[in-house]
């Protein structure tokens, strides 16, 4: 239980005084910095995937033939 934000609010609040409000601070400022690195990786993940869908359709085209049933092309 020690390794996670509740935790360091419950010993942050059997320590007390000066000692616990660094504790809780410390936490805290832990928990937002992980939480921003979370975000930052997410967001660089995303634009490589943006990226590589961008690349991978360029030289698709959507007008092609159509196909009908009888697997013959319109022309």
């Amino acid at each position: 239980m020690r390794d996670t934000l509740g935790g360091a609010v419950r010993v942050a609040g059997e320590l007390g005084g000066p000692q616990g409000d660094a504790l809780l601070d410390s936490a805290r400022h832990a928990f937002v910095n992980g939480m921003h690195v979370a975000a930052g990786s997410t967001a660089v993940l995303l634009a490589c995937a943006a990226a590589a869908v961008l690349v991978l359709l360029r030289g698709s085209s959507t007008e092609r033939d159509p196909v009908w049933a009888d697997g013959n092309s319109s022309s």
